[in-house]
């Protein structure tokens, strides 16, 4: 899975970032991604306190949730698969809750203070904050079309994890994202530059 991210990295965390306006991306509806922003506004030419409600923004958007809930259910169950491949069910099911519980918990904490996580990006960028929230309001359905894959916890078998666990790293990126990460090499894309 592949997240983008603007002006923080929250550490350890698969989350896309961005902006908003009154623009929304093809995945928009109800829940789309608004910043408060101009969305002509060159992501490039934020201020740093633009870029700072950018991220405080992001953090707290619909699509954030969402992705945090992916990470946090895949990395569960990818971690408890991994520490006993002989497990039962109800052992694997008890532990990815514990471990899903814990990551959950941590994101919380973490988001709670952006001010450690959010900067601007000295990474010359050109693309407008309506195709960053394109590509928010696009990755954030995706994500939710991701989560309704994946195996809740408390159903977890073995054949489930391992089926979760080979398919992990099979995602793409939205295509608005994809062209984001054209427009604006160096970002930040899930912990590693685009």
């Amino acid at each position: 899975m592949n997240r983008l991210s603007i002006a923080c990295v929250p550490v350890g965390m698969l989350l896309l970032m961005g902006c908003g306006g009154s623009a929304t991306g093809s995945g928009g509806g109800s829940g789309a991604f608004n910043s408060g922003l101009p969305s002509s506004e060159q992501l490039g030419d934020l201020s740093d306190a633009d870029a700072q409600e950018l991220c405080a923004s992001a953090l707290s958007s619909d699509a954030a949730k969402v992705t945090f809930n992916v990470f946090c259910r895949v990395t569960a169950i990818t971690e408890a698969l991994s520490l006993d491949t002989n497990q039962t069910d109800a052992t694997l099911q008890a532990t990815c809750q514990m471990l899903e519980s814990q990551c959950t918990s941590t994101i919380a904490s973490e988001t709670a203070s952006t001010s450690m996580m959010c900067h601007k990006s000295d990474t010359p960028c050109a693309a407008t904050v309506a195709d960053y929230t394109t590509c928010i309001d696009d990755d954030g359905a995706a994500a939710s079309a991701e989560l309704a894959d994946i195996p809740e916890c408390a159903s977890l078998t073995a054949a489930s994890a391992n089926a979760v666990s080979e398919n992990v790293l099979t995602s793409a990126q939205p295509a608005s994202c994809q062209a984001l990460g054209q427009e604006c090499p160096g970002f930040m894309l899930g912990g590693t530059a685009m």
